[in-house]
Formats: C-alpha cells, sequence, structure tokens
C-alpha cells in the first residue's frame, strides 16, 4: 500500500468513527448492562428455584434459557442502535415460532389436545 491508500484509509476510519462512535459507545454499553442483568435474573431465578424444589437439570436448563433470552434482547437493542435494521431478524424469528408451534401440534397430538381444550 502507498501513502495516498493508507491516508485514504485512515480519514475513511476516522470519518466510520466520528459518525457511529457514539452509537457503538451505547451498543457496548447496553451488551454491558444486558451482561449484567442476566447475571442478576440468574442468581434471583436460582435461588427462587431452589426453594421450590427444582432438580438440578430443570434449574439449570431454565435459568440458562432465562439468561439467553435477556442478552438475546439486548443484542438486539444493540445492534438496533448501531443503525442495522432488526425488523427482518424479529419477523423471522416470529415466523420460526409459529413454524415451530405447528410443527408440535403434528408431531405430538395428544399433548396439544388438552392445551387447546379439546376431548
Amino acid at each position: 500500500m502507498n501513502t495516498n491508500q493508507l491516508s485514504l484509509l485512515k480519514d475513511k476510519g476516522v470519518t466510520f468513527l466520528y459518525d457511529k462512535g457514539p452509537n457503538l459507545l451505547a451498543a457496548a454499553a447496553i451488551m454491558v448492562v444486558g451482561f449484567m442483568l442476566s447475571n442478576m435474573v440468574g442468581r434471583l431465578l436460582a435461588l427462587w428455584l431452589d426453594r421450590r424444589g427444582f432438580e438440578p437439570p430443570l434449574k439449570l436448563l431454565v435459568n440458562r434459557v432465562a439468561r439467553l433470552a435477556i442478552i438475546a434482547m439486548a443484542l438486539m437493542i444493540a445492534v438496533g442502535t448501531v443503525g442495522i435494521d432488526i425488523t427482518p431478524v424479529i419477523a423471522l424469528m416470529g415466523v420460526a415460532g409459529v413454524g415451530i408451534g405447528l410443527a408440535r401440534v403434528v408431531v405430538e397430538p395428544s399433548t396439544t389436545t388438552a392445551t387447546f381444550g379439546r376431548a
């Protein structure tokens, strides 16, 4: 690379950081808060599940799912803060949820009859 290319690359990097820097810092702060919140909720949930007498594998599963959900929400908020459109991702998650629900009805019809109130 010659000096012109390096200078152009440096200028583009400075412009990018000037334009997106505050949003990137906000996104990083959102992720830090999300991780802290997931740890706090995980500890509180573990205590609550211990008091209720849940089995250790179930406690671990519920705890991890709750923490993962909080981190996923923080990630979505952070990505939206940076300026990336997350609407298609949210729509895809909704479609996947409907697909999983319909697959459950087809695969396990005996469990869904009680859910829908049919005899």
